[in-house]
């Protein structure tokens, strides 16, 4: 076992850590280029350090979160059409709950709704949020199906 401060964030599987260390070394290096070109267009225009910050976080973070979904390796046991149209089932809930959560969190730290523009827009935010998370989940789960029988069908 390696010992790094890292690990909390790893999963226990071993390929998955690999995998994920991989994603986070890569990560690595495009907020690395990320920020020169940040660097280099500061020198010509003026940009905001906030903005600059969220784009770099957002860089290195979403860029790990499609690489793993898309990697198919999410879902290990998954292997027959009846366990995936459960699961797709599943990440339906699971994507409504995060959506929900999402939206009172937000609306609680940032504006509380007062008039009907406000709620539609609290409404709007839930439906995109859940689709997005959704639409993440799913192609990881078709993903990690597709995988797992095409490693079924080579046994």
């Amino acid at each position: 076992m390696i010992k790094t401060w890292i690990r909390f964030l790893l999963p226990s599987d071993e390929y998955k850590e690999q995998k994920i260390v991989y994603y986070m070394a890569e990560s690595f290096v495009l907020l690395f280029l990320s920020s020169i070109v940040l660097l280099a267009l500061s020198r010509f225009t003026q940009l905001d350090m906030t903005i600059s910050t969220f784009a770099l976080i957002g860089v290195g973070s979403i860029y790990i979160t499609v690489r793993y979904s898309l990697s198919g390796i999410e879902y290990t046991n998954l292997s027959s059409k009846k366990e995936f149209k459960k699961e797709r089932k599943t990440t339906l809930v699971q994507s409504l709950i995060f959506g929900g959560i999402f939206t009172v969190l937000s609306s609680i730290f940032i504006n509380l709704p007062t008039n009907s523009t406000d709620w539609l827009s609290m409404v709007a935010q839930f439906l995109l949020v859940s689709f997005l998370m959704y639409l993440l989940t799913f192609l990881s789960l078709v993903r990690s199906y597709k995988k797992n029988k095409d490693l079924l069908d080579d046994e």
